[in-house]
């Protein structure tokens, strides 16, 4: 089976936000086989999905920094 690989430019499958609480962002990256859920070093973006959301993740997270102060950020990685 080959990974998935898009064009949609880094964009998670999905992304989930709440009105009742804005400061939670949910990233979602689905990926056909588990094989392809997360590689050794996380850093094979297009590929993997934690690697993917991961540097999205990074992405925003240096972004906010140079916006507003941020009292906590927090990656959690959910696994079947």
């Amino acid at each position: 089976m080959q990974v998935k690989k898009g064009n949609r430019n880094g964009i998670p499958d999905f992304i989930i936000r709440s009105h009742k609480y804005p400061d939670i962002i949910f990233l979602i990256e689905c990926k056909p086989d588990i094989r392809f859920h997360e590689s050794k070093n996380r850093d094979k973006y297009a590929g993997y999905a934690v690697d993917g959301v991961f540097a999205l993740f990074i992405f925003l997270y240096q972004r906010n920094l140079m916006f507003c102060q941020l009292q906590s950020v927090e990656l959690l990685v959910i696994t079947k």
